[in-house]
């Protein structure tokens, strides 16, 4: 079973710590009102995609500001 470290300033694992939790959260209350991202996901999937779309987020979009074509430069192309 994969496992998560929390590194860095306490100021970011504490971050970190609360974005997953919150996003757990909000997953598990979806998943029983039956309201998935996709319907072959389980709740880890989930909360692992949407995990990694809030840091993703949280990482880039202070850099839109000085460069808004930022992302124009990729493409997802599901194979």
């Amino acid at each position: 079973m994969p496992s998560i470290k929390f590194s860095g300033p306490l100021r970011f694992r504490l971050k970190g710590f609360l974005a997953l939790n919150k996003i757990a959260i909000a997953t598990y209350l979806n998943h029983a009102a039956s309201r998935k991202i996709h319907p072959d996901w389980d709740a880890n999937m989930e909360i692992g995609v949407r995990f990694i779309r809030h840091q993703f987020k949280r990482a880039f979009i202070p850099l839109l500001p000085q460069n808004p074509n930022f992302f124009m430069g990729y493409d997802a192309e599901i194979v």
